[in-house]
């Protein structure tokens, strides 16, 4: 803000109208004797601007000449590359006028572009062009006598704020929330792309767990096309033992066609018992081992199945681990959610709480600061009445040497009359009553610092639950993404379950009694294979007694 021209009319030393103007001017003093009206030039302009003074900030009628019933400011100033002209007046009796205007040039009748009413709009617009409000103006910029040590003992935060509107530095402050939302934006966004390479780590472990059942499984067939010859090794060999039968029965048959020729029937009929009892050894041996191999292929057939998704009950138990340790996980985030959601609660009650605390103290030290200011206006209205006092104490002294005819000293006038002379009691009145409001006025200021800091104190605190607050919002998020994040795995791993199993609830007793089907196949297998070496051993041996019996017929 650049002033450019200061009109005052009626405004308290300036009786009548007065135009200061301040163009092409880089640095100006104002220079004069006490009481010449350098002050009221600078009261002009903080007037102008916030429609008070330092010195006056209620009874802005007191501002009127003593001698007028009015009295107006106009400010003609530059903000940046516009030009704008606020003007005020005010009345003994009746409402004060406030209005801004924004002018397109520096002229006698510039064009208004802009046009603004009212004292409390009027101050707002104000406060925005230049940045600062009336307490930084009056501390920073405009200093009345002994004010400058005030603004130096001002709390660092209201100094901040005050050096960081003239310096332009709040931006800072606005850059570094820019900064942070940015930095928040890529933790989530990086908290997305963990949990997307966290999926694709997952398929690609059962994409190798698939490789690897498909190379078992290659290697059972090429296991079942080895074994085939043997199979058919086997069925060759039985049905030469069962041509060799057939060949016995007719040779037996021929022999039966010759034994009645034969000498010693006795001996003859035993040797040819023993060959019929060898023979049905025989057939009852082959009987056995057929029914063996067949038992034998039925548990091999099961047996083939039982292996064929032995990679998949192997794959479901592993999934079983996952889900019980998915399912724990997932309580285990639930509790913690649980307990996060309790303490943002607790959080956001303590806040409200602080936050009404914030208000009344608000409201107190708007309070406090108002009676300091009163008090501060009833210092400069006793200042003004001891000044008065003093003035009439001067002139009563000036009275006493007076005489009718006489011409006066001050206003070189012919005095028809001796006015009166007055007490000089009035000056050690008015002295006491400014002793009184300056006590009053020290009252008033120790009791608004001490209202400041308290609200301070509770500022503080209210930002550091309003941390706590977003800290724990941030930890609910994160607890609810986890919670999700475990309830979509375990869905995940109990559909793949399911598709393993054919089964939609309790997987890990359904797993069991598969394996116990799956043991007890192998053992069937077993006890078959057995059964099935004991029938051919049998086989073998009834076949040896028949060919001796043969012989020996």
């Amino acid at each position: 803000m650049r002033p450019v021209e200061l009109r005052l009319r009626n405004f308290r030393s300036y009786f009548g109208e007065t135009t200061l103007s301040f163009r092409e001017r880089r640095l100006l003093g104002i220079v004069g004797p006490i009481g010449s009206g350098k002050s009221s030039i600078l009261d002009g302009i903080a007037y102008g601007l916030f429609g008070k003074t330092p010195t006056v900030a209620r009874s802005t009628k007191t501002l009127i000449h003593q001698r007028a019933d009015d009295a107006a400011v106009a400010l003609r100033f530059e903000v940046g590359d516009s030009l704008y002209e606020v003007v005020r007046s005010m009345r003994r009796r009746g409402q004060s006028q406030h209005a801004l205007y924004r002018l397109d040039a520096d002229s006698d009748e510039p064009a208004q572009l802009e046009r603004l009413t009212g004292e409390a709009e009027v101050n707002q617009r104000v406060v925005e062009l230049i940045g600062l409000e009336f307490d930084a103006f009056s501390r920073s910029v405009l200093l009345a006598q002994g004010r400058f040590a005030e603004f130096l003992r001002s709390p660092p935060r209201e100094r901040d704020a005050v050096l960081k509107g003239v310096f332009g530095h709040d931006r800072i402050d606005a850059m570094r929330e820019v900064a942070k939302e940015r930095g928040r934006q890529a933790e989530a966004d990086a908290e997305k792309v963990a949990f997307q390479v966290q999926q694709l780590e997952e398929k690609s472990r059962r994409l190798v767990e698939a490789r690897a059942e498909l190379v078992e499984r290659e290697q059972r067939v090429a296991a079942l096309d080895k074994a085939e010859p043997e199979l058919q090794a086997l069925d060759e060999r039985l049905q030469a033992t069962r041509e060799e039968l057939a060949e016995i029965g007719r040779r037996r048959t021929v022999l039966e066609s010759v034994a009645e020729g034969l000498p010693d029937a006795t001996s003859t009929n035993e040797q040819l018992a023993a060959v019929e009892t060898a023979s049905q050894r025989r057939e009852q041996a082959a009987a056995d081992l057929g029914d063996a191999n067949t038992a034998a292929d039925k548990a091999q057939s099961a047996l083939v199945i039982v292996e064929e998704s032995r990679g998949d009950l192997e794959k479901a138990g592993d999934l079983v681990a996952q889900l019980e340790a998915r399912r724990a996980a997932l309580k285990a985030a639930r509790e913690a959610h649980a307990q996060t959601t309790g303490n943002l609660a607790t959080v956001t009650g303590s806040l409200a709480t602080a936050g009404d605390d914030l208000t009344t103290l608000r409201s107190t030290a708007e309070q406090a600061t108002a009676a300091m200011d009163e008090a501060r206006s009833d210092v400069v209205a006793a200042r003004t009445a001891v000044h008065q006092a003093e003035h009439v104490d001067m002139a009563a002294a000036i009275r006493s040497e007076l005489t009718s005819g006489s011409v006066c000293p001050v206003c070189e006038q012919d005095i028809q009359k001796v006015p009166p002379v007055k007490s000089g009691s009035e000056v050690t009145a008015a002295r006491a009553a400014l002793e009184t409001a300056e006590k009053s006025a020290a009252d008033a200021e120790k009791t608004s610092k001490a209202v400041a800091a308290d609200l301070a104190k509770a500022e503080a605190a209210l930002a550091g639950l309003t941390a706590d607050k977003e800290r724990l919002q941030e930890a609910e998020t994160a607890a609810v993404a986890k919670v999700e994040s475990e309830a979509a795995a375990c869905a995940s791993l109990e559909s793949d379950l399911a598709k393993l199993l054919s089964e939609k609830e309790d997987f890990a007793k359904v797993l069991e009694s598969r394996r116990q089907t799956a043991a007890a196949a192998v053992a069937a297998a077993s006890e078959a294979r057995k059964r099935a070496d004991a029938a051919r051993a049998t086989l073998d041996e009834a076949v040896a007694a028949e060919q001796a019996a043969a012989a020996a017929v």
